[in-house]
């Protein structure tokens, strides 16, 4: 699941948006992710693991927001997918370390989007020179 500081903020108003998430972790997804803009994000699992990325990425200047969502939550599922976590057999193999690596590359592409016009999401080539 992935919610920004934001959407939290909206339904839980009063309430910490890592606490809200770490509720949601509690109910049994795999992943929970707070996007938090330019300061970065949070994941959490419901075994306790939990990892913060602060330095989202180094500023490319921001153009548009639109579409950083969008390609977050696609970089997120593309690089849990190379972590070799995505599936039930694969459960719990999203350590603090795989987490960080997981939510810079989603930030990369987030902070990408970001620096062009319109909903213009990177390749992974674009991503992966930027880390």
């Amino acid at each position: 699941m992935k919610a920004s500081e934001e959407d939290l903020g909206w339904l839980y108003p009063g309430q910490s948006p890592v606490e809200s998430a770490r509720r949601w972790a509690e109910m049994g997804p795999e992943l929970v992710v707070v996007t938090r803009g330019g300061d970065g994000s949070v994941a959490l699992t419901p075994g306790g693991a939990e990892a913060i990325v602060v330095d989202a990425v180094r500023s490319l200047g921001l153009v548009d927001t639109v579409g950083a969502g969008d390609s977050y939550m696609a970089a997120l599922v593309a690089a849990i997918d190379d972590a070799a976590a995505i599936g039930p057999e694969r459960r719990g193999r999203l350590d603090e370390e795989t987490l960080r690596s997981v939510l810079r590359y989603a930030s990369a592409a987030a902070a990408i989007t970001c620096s062009r016009a319109g909903a213009n999401p990177p390749t992974r080539t674009e991503v992966a020179r930027l880390l």
